[in-house]
């Protein structure tokens, strides 16, 4: 009998169920966030991981002021 190890990946993923968190920021909070891009010329990446947010989050943010 060759083991088919496909097989026990595939099991283990669906046994498995990943919940995803989200966050909620408010608006006071992504203005001051947008103002580390934008007055303190920080870029995306640095300012997001600085205050614990994801980066995408921050870029939307950005681009809605």
């Amino acid at each position: 009998m060759i083991p088919d190890t496909h097989l026990g990946e595939n099991i283990a993923r669906q046994g498995c169920l990943m919940i995803k968190q989200c966050r909620t920021f408010f608006a006071e909070f992504k203005r001051e966030a947008s103002g580390y891009v934008f007055d303190q010329g920080y870029s995306h990446i640095e300012a997001s991981r600085s205050l614990g947010a994801v980066e995408s989050a921050l870029r939307g943010w950005v681009s809605q002021l």
